[in-house]
């Protein structure tokens, strides 16, 4: 999870600030401090999330779903 949400939120960038901190600090453990926050930041998130908060997403989804079921989608005859 500590490298995963980097990689989610930075778009794949998280080499690159590993790399920019190695080398604007001089230590090789650097990069790990940045994991470590982002980490902190993912359980923080996780622990705030409520069921209200699952509950509009399942909304959100159901209203979506019935969007596309009623949803007209014309179709082709085929040529004889």
């Amino acid at each position: 999870m500590g490298y995963n949400i980097p990689v989610a939120v930075f778009g794949g960038s998280a080499p690159f600030i590993a790399t920019y901190l190695v080398n604007a600090t001089g230590d090789i453990t650097s990069p790990m401090h940045f994991f470590i926050g982002c980490t902190v930041l993912s359980f923080l998130a996780a622990a705030f999330t409520t069921q209200k908060n699952y509950q509009r997403v399942r909304e959100a989804d159901a209203d979506l779903m019935e969007k596309v079921a009623t949803s007209y989608i014309p179709t082709v005859e085929p040529k004889k």
